[in-house]
């Protein structure tokens, strides 16, 4: 197939790398002309007809538009609408959108989509599907890029944590985090990398929220590129939550891939996708009011040696058989080939 990518260019990006490994698995299946912010032929007065045209001249007559995660990321206004000069209603070519950040600006964005009669969805989240029955959806979860951490998949881990976490702690969405942080961190620092006792037991934690800096280097506390998977390699246990609207993001595919075991929260609002995925004692160990405390979870996990090998290596195969990028564009072509016959037929049907 032929595609046009708009997006962001997110090559260099530091977080956030399921915008740029959908890209690379999409380009190594097809024939692919990217256009937008941070790309050479960018020029924000450009229209959508002339994009297609420099598509066209590239690679040929254009089978789909996509409209990836990072084009949303443009601009952050109230009313969505990140290339006011692209209208994409004015192309006879189906047009495929990556929902991102479901929980911000939703009802703007699902207009924005309805206005630009897009004719399929992509979502993380199974349970927006509703907000779109005017045209097509399918649900797509996160995944894992081989080719970031392949050189990592052929060493043994060498742990330097029992536990960690980095990122944000999302109060204003969840609150399994904090209520964590507030158990287990001394003096409630944002950065924390030492020893913390319970019952007469040690533990080394390296736990690390957005904005925490080293105070001589000014440098980020939380690693980046390479070296934040290398890190996830480190540790033997992880704090893994869903974020906003329970979606379950990336790190846990990349903790199931790299041998650190998930220690995860009790959520009963898991989603069915959630719940297949998250499974006690065999992808995981839950933690909370139902199941066992946080201290309880965490000896299981460096103590227990048969039952976490059991995980590792199940986690592993897990991730490598069902959740890489190129395992989603599988499972997109399928969808994809079903939308081009019905939308060129229905496109007959109203010429005849």
């Amino acid at each position: 197939m032929k595609l046009l990518l708009l997006l962001q260019n997110y090559e260099k990006y530091l977080s956030g790398y399921y915008h740029q490994d959908w890209v690379n698995a999409l380009k190594k299946r097809h024939s692919c002309y990217l256009w937008g912010k941070g790309y050479s032929n960018y020029d924000k007065k450009m229209e959508i007809n002339q994009v297609i045209s420099l598509a066209t001249k590239s690679i040929g007559s254009i089978d789909f538009v996509f409209i990836m995660s990072s084009w949303s990321e443009v601009n952050s206004d109230d009313s969505f609408n990140p290339e006011p000069a692209i209208d994409l209603r004015e192309i006879e070519i189906p047009k495929i959108f990556f929902l991102n950040k479901e929980y911000k600006q939703l009802e703007s964005k699902v207009s924005y989509i309805k206005k630009n009669r897009i004719n399929l969805v992509i979502s993380v989240l199974e349970n927006v599907k509703e907000r779109f029955d005017f045209t097509e959806f399918i649900h797509l979860p996160f995944a894992v890029s081989i080719d970031r951490v392949e050189t990592l998949l052929s060493k043994k881990n060498i742990y330097k944590y029992d536990f960690a976490f980095t990122g944000a702690l999302h109060s204003s969405y969840l609150d399994q985090r904090r209520k964590l942080k507030e158990l287990i961190i001394p003096k409630n620092k944002k950065f924390f990398r030492g020893n913390i006792s319970y019952l007469d037991k040690k533990y080394k934690i390296y736990w690390a929220e957005w904005g925490s800096k080293n105070l001589l280097t000014r440098q980020s506390r939380l690693p980046s590129g390479f070296k934040y998977f290398k890190f996830l390699s480190q540790c033997r246990t992880f704090l893994a939550t869903t974020s906003a609207m329970g979606i379950i993001g990336t790190r846990f595919f990349e903790l199931m891939l790299l041998g650190s075991i998930p220690l995860v929260p009790d959520d009963e609002s898991l989603n069915y996708f959630g719940k297949t995925l998250i499974k006690d004692m065999k992808s995981c160990i839950l933690f909370g009011k139902n199941t066992r405390s946080f201290y309880e979870a965490l000896e299981i996990a460096l103590s227990d040696k048969d039952i976490i090998q059991e995980i590792l290596i199940r986690n592993k195969r897990t991730i490598i058989e069902n959740h890489t990028y190129e395992n989603r564009v599988s499972s997109l072509e399928e969808k994809l080939n079903l939308l081009n016959n019905n939308f060129y037929n229905n496109k007959n049907e109203i010429i005849s």
